[in-house]
């Protein structure tokens, strides 16, 4: 009975989907040589849509736009008054062409004539029934067609009523039939009607979402599939359209839509059509309507698989004979698995196919959806086939020609010093030999060093940086005054290949340092094999099947598990031969009356030192085939059943772990997620003891590998394929699109994925034309010295709001802040001084404000009351307070500055914690944890109170601080067992009419109230709104959802900790000056002893900015990774020597430097540098 009432209700309102077209009425004014005016009336309409349709229009050209529009459109303001003239009054809502700024700063489609990102064509919602047309004559009449759709009242109802049955049917309450016949109805109307693309894509959305929510195991999936059809077939053909948009002319050309600009129409088509695949594998097949395309396309499938297969084993290098014959065996079908990340394009199969892998895969991973599981298992099987070669060998830096009066401790100190900012060297070790090696130093004498160096380094991508600053190095090379440098000495640097060798005019000696090295990793100074070399071959040996000790056809053994076999085929290419060897010399018998020669792992290490002492480099090469690094740690997992221990292992907890830890490694090293191999992933001393990695250490290096490069794959395969091709604007009302699951898998992806992502939005939504003159600050910067308290009227923000106040937000949307004269989304003029730049000042500007909310002088932030317990100090929180008019324009100005400081990649350090930055990005906060950081008194109050089990205990404690509470007597003043409570900015607030005393009956009752209290408080309902109106009409507000509120944070207030060696690594040195001069090594020591208040004060002197940004966009090598403001810092010579000061020019980021002749006096003059840098008597 309740499903039919509901079928009935489900008629009613979905009558106009079913009787359409007659109800989604439109009309069409073309051009003619006849000027014309009139209204066009579409009766029962809620709103008219007005899109314009451009035919045969060189796309171009901007001369082919008339000086004036061609069609002007009005609407009835609904205001009935007449003009002068007698007629209604009336506003023009757009014209076409439309030639000036735009109305929002929303993601836009790509128009199909666009000039300065300005849509010359743009479709506009009218919410009115009528419009009032007026054409001018034109001869000839151009290519332009104007349409008016008009959407029927009755739809909107439909689409909320749909709207409310698919948020029923989440919580599993709605009959799968009633989901069937509202799909059956949108499906009508799809079909039957040409609506305007905005309601195509509504529909295209909440058809999808009804589609995933039908039970995949229902009879024949009673789905009308078929009717669908002519949509996926648009699918195919509106690609290439959307192709030729972002100015892309061939199909097979593109492997990816990474930074092309994708409308929102092909976002909902994708949504619908892979929803469809996601229940029906084969709803894509060939369509009948597009004959050529599909054909296309499956050729493209057919000729280009999915993903790069793995390498047959005749096509690697490094590859065994165990791992060829187990690859070539498998002929897996990778059709269900991920690219490789660095897989080449023209191998890539057609773009659908890949999205599609990777929406199911991601959704199996978020959601656990069955469909993805096959994916994911196919994907971590060629990735463990790729992890076989090992690439340790490639970061091996070999030095020679060292000076030999070098100690060795010196030597060591510089090159560890020189390869810190570029990820350092593996565990910190670097292989030294004195003249003596292998025998230990007995004496301070033989410290000296032999003249060669090896190291490896943590991160390959900046191994080339590394060899060029070895290589300049003077110390290494010698050429320092006053020591006796061998004129003879041969000083290279080089790097080795995969086999340890290197092409090099002195191969002899650096061939002779390699022995050496190896000699170092495999023996100790006794000539035996090291403890940690006697592990690993012993565990080559154990992972033989069988009981030791081994027969020869133990031995010989080709399983997947038997390293031992591996180990052997690379020692010579006679495996047969080796064998028979090993055994003859040191194989035993089991019994004398046996002949067959059995294998013990004593005697087979005996071998192995044999060979170590004659052949290290063998040996090792040996240990490297097996599957391990330098270190003897494992490449990739061994076990048969390494897919069921990865999937115990690695929790969502290990994932989001792993995100992290790969973020700090971006941070440090300088690169982005996809320049970090796997192998280069070591748990290192100070990272086992940090408590955020905990996750990490019961889990095998292999398996954090092979996970991380999973993990690695699917961020590439999301940002190249799928972040592109959908919408985010959707995923409030559908939780099952690939947008929510997007959302809520946002802990898999990293940082640089997601700033990767808000940075291409924000450039494609500039919204201020080329001829525009910037907005304008002006103030004088001596007003606002030494003056920590202001009035509310005086301080620069009231400045600045007011000044602002008649710009339109468009104009402050400009792309990222780039080049060295950036353009900033306003300019900021300081009255009484010579300023050539407008970078300085405008940072000096965004400091001067985060200042200003951080005080007293604005009502919008006070300190987190827990700052007065010692923790969490400097951290704000919103002003809870009943807002006015002035509150709110203050607030609409501190959201627009969020949304200005992102656009100028300006760090705006306001220091609010996490609940500021979830309610931002639309998410509820986590009341517990918040409630403890921002109040861990109220946290510790309630706490205690929930302890007490019985109402003597309760009365015990409340006499202590209020004797006569509990008696006939006036309650003491200031009593804290009453039913007020104090709010966050210090009110007392009463919790119940008139503030009754506590009781232990009513006990309860007051904890919830001041949880209710601290909650309104925290979640700041009246204030929120107003901030991301403003951050929204600078930023989009979409792509900020794929950020956590920690990311969100770093991006806009920057990162807190000043890291040296960033900052080294972003340096650049002007002509003269090179990184080994005795001043700039100076420089970069006292750097190295400063305070973190001292280093913000330095960045403060030399840009007008206390903070960094996070991460810079130079690690993409995109077209200005050269230059990104701030960065780079810039270290200039400067006339004079000790009698000189340290000079700085703020907008290029540029330290000018004397040459001090000691670091003492480069410490005293860096210190008086950074402390009177806001003194305006200081000059």
């Amino acid at each position: 009975t309740e499903e039919c009432s509901l079928v009935s209700l489900s008629a009613r309102f979905c009558k106009v989907l079913n009787e359409s077209p007659n109800k989604f009425t439109m009309d069409t004014v073309k051009l003619t040589n006849v000027k014309s005016s009139y209204d066009v009336n579409f009766t029962n309409a809620a709103y008219i849509y007005v899109s314009c349709r451009v035919t045969s229009l060189d796309e171009k050209s901007s001369d082919n736009y008339p000086k004036c529009p061609w069609i002007r459109v009005f609407a009835h303001n609904g205001i009935q008054g007449l003009a002068r003239d007698g007629q209604p009054l009336r506003q023009e809502v757009v014209h076409y062409p439309y030639n000036s700024t735009t109305y929002s700063t929303a993601y836009q489609e790509p128009a199909a004539v666009s000039v300065q990102g300005i849509a010359r064509f743009p479709t506009v919602m009218i919410p009115f029934d009528r419009v009032h047309v007026r054409t001018i004559s034109s001869t000839p009449s151009p290519p332009v067609q104007v349409h008016l759709h008009s959407v029927p009242a009755e739809f909107c109802l439909a689409m909320s009523y749909i709207e409310s049955l698919i948020e029923t049917a989440n919580s599993g309450q709605c009959p799968t039939s009633i989901l069937l016949y509202c799909a059956e109805a949108m499906c009508k109307v799809l079909v039957r009607v040409d609506l305007v693309p905005p309601i195509k894509e509504l529909l295209f959305h909440s058809l999808a979402e009804i589609i995933r929510l039908v039970p995949t195991a229902t009879p024949a999936l009673v789905f009308p599939s078929t009717k669908l059809k002519p949509f996926q077939s648009e699918l195919l053909s509106l690609f290439s359209h959307e192709l030729k948009a972002n100015g892309v002319s061939k199909k097979k050309e593109v492997s990816s839509l990474k930074d092309l600009r994708i409308s929102t129409y092909f976002q909902g088509l994708v949504e619908l059509v892979f929803a469809l695949r996601e229940i029906v594998p084969d709803t894509m097949a060939s369509p009948k309507s597009d004959p050529g395309v599909a054909e296309e396309e499956a050729e493209e499938t057919k000729s280009s698989p999915l993903v790069k297969r793995s390498k047959s084993g005749s096509e690697r290098s490094g590859l065994t004979k165990r791992r060829k014959l187990r690859v070539k065996q498998r002929g897996r079908d990778s059709s269900k698995s991920l690219p490789d990340p660095e897989s080449d394009p023209g191998q890539v199969g057609p773009w659908f196919e890949m999205a599609l892998t990777c929406n199911l895969i991601l959704r199996n991973l978020v959601d656990k959806h069955p469909r993805g599981a096959e994916g994911v298992k196919q994907s971590l099987s060629q990735l463990r086939d790729a992890l076989a070669t090992c690439t340790s060998t490639a970061r091996l830096v070999v030095i020679c020609g060292l000076p030999t009066f070098y100690s060795r401790e010196r030597v060591e100190a510089t090159i560890r010093r020189l390869c810190c900012p570029y990820g350092g060297v593996v565990e910190g070790e670097i292989f030294v030999p004195s003249h003596h090696f292998p025998q230990p130093p007995s004496s301070k004498d033989e410290q000296l060093c032999k003249g060669v160096a090896v190291l490896q380094l943590n991160c390959l991508e900046k191994i080339k940086e590394v060899v060029e600053i070895l290589q300049e190095n003077k110390f290494l090379k010698g050429d320092v005054s006053g020591n006796n440098a061998d004129n003879n000495r041969a000083y290279c640097v080089v790097t080795l290949g995969p086999d340890l060798i290197c092409s090099s005019d002195n191969s002899a000696l650096i061939s002779s340092a390699v022995e050496l090295y190896a000699t170092h990793k495999l023996l100790s100074h006794d000539n035996k094999l090291n403890p940690s070399t006697e592990t690993v071959l012993t565990t080559i040996f154990t992972s033989c099947p069988g009981k030791s000790p081994l027969s020869k056809a133990a031995y010989s053994n080709t399983s997947e598990e038997n390293l031992l076999c591996s180990f052997t085929s690379h020692y010579e290419e006679d495996l047969v031969g080796t064998i028979n060897s090993i055994y003859r010399d040191y194989g035993e018998k089991e019994s004398p009356d046996k002949d067959e020669l059995y294998l013990s792992c004593p005697r087979f290490l005996a071998w192995c030192q044999e060979v170590a002492s004659s052949h290290p480099l063998v040996l090792l090469k040996c240990i490297l085939a097996t599957g391990h690094d330098l270190q003897y740690n494992l490449l990739y997992p061994t076990e048969s059943d390494y897919l069921n221990k990865l999937n115990k292992l690695c929790s969502r907890d290990v994932d989001t772990t792993i995100v992290n830890y790969i973020n700090k490694l971006c941070r440090v090293r300088g690169v982005s997620s996809n320049r970090i191999f796997p192998q280069e992933i070591l748990l290192t001393t100070s990272d086992k003891s940090d408590p955020a990695l905990e996750p990490l250490f019961a889990v095998p290096i292999e398996y954090l590998r092979l996970r991380f490069a999973f993990l690695q794959v699917i961020n590439t395969s999301v940002s190249k394929h799928l972040l592109p091709a959908i919408s985010l604007s959707t995923v409030d009302f559908t939780p099952h699109s690939i947008g929510s699951v997007l959302l809520r898998g946002r802990s898999f992806l990293f940082y640089d994925v997601k700033l990767g992502y808000l940075n291409f939005v924000i450039n494609s939504t500039d919204r201020r034309s080329g001829d525009s003159v910037p907005p304008e600050i002006i103030f004088d910067p001596l007003t606002f010295v030494y003056q920590t308290e202001r009035e509310l009227d005086n301080t620069i923000t009231m400045v600045a709001k007011h000044q602002l106040s008649r710009t339109p937000s468009s104009e402050l949307c400009v792309k990222l802040a780039a080049g060295g004269d950036p353009i900033f989304p306003f300019n900021v003029k300081l009255t009484g001084e010579n300023v050539a730049g407008t970078s300085g000042s405008f940072r000096y500007f965004i400091w001067l404000v985060a200042q200003e909310l951080q005080s007293s002088s604005l009502p919008v932030l006070i300190e987190c009351p827990s700052a007065s317990a010692g923790e969490n100090k400097g951290k704000y929180l919103l002003t809870p307070k009943n807002i006015d008019y002035h509150d709110e324009a203050l607030l609409l100005f501190f959201g627009n500055l969020l949304g200005v400081a992102m656009r100028s990649d300006v760090p705006f350090a306001v220091d609010c914690l996490r609940p500021f930055w979830a309610r931002i990005l639309g998410e509820k906060i986590d009341f517990q944890v918040d409630l403890r950081q921002s109040d861990i008194i109220t946290h510790n109050f309630l706490k205690n109170l929930k302890s007490l089990s019985s109402e003597s205990e309760f009365k015990e404690q409340v006499v202590k601080l209020c004797p006569t509470h509990f008696s006939n007597e006036e309650c003491c003043p200031g009593c804290p067992y009453k039913f007020s409570y104090a709010s966050l900015d210090g009110r007392d607030v009463e919790l119940r009419a008139g503030s009754p005393l506590i009781t232990w009956a009513n006990l309860s009752q007051f904890i919830e109230c001041v949880k209710e209290l601290r909650r309104e408080e925290l979640s700041a309902k009246n204030m929120i709104p107003l901030i991301q109106c403003g951050l929204g009409a600078v930023v989009p507000l979409e792509p900020l959802r794929l950020m956590g509120p920690d990311d969100l944070q770093l991006r806009v207030c920057g990162q807190q900790e000043i890291d040296i060696g960033f900052i080294k690594l972003h340096t650049i040195y002007q002509v003269g000056i090179s990184q080994s001069d005795k001043h700039i090594e100076y420089f970069w020591n006292v750097l190295e002893g400063l305070s973190q208040e001292d280093l913000r004060k330095l960045i403060k002197f030399a840009c007008n900015q206390e903070r960094i940004p996070f991460s810079c966009p130079c690690q993409e090598n995109g077209p200005e990774a050269s230059h990104v403001p701030p960065y780079p810092m810039k270290i200039a010579p400067a006339e004079g020597r000790d009698d000189r000061l340290i000079r700085s020019e703020t907008c290029m980021f540029m330290i000018k430097l004397p040459q001090y002749s000691s670091e003492a006096v480069m410490k005293e003059r860096i210190l008086q540098a950074i402390n009177c840098r806001d003194d305006p008597l200081s000059g």
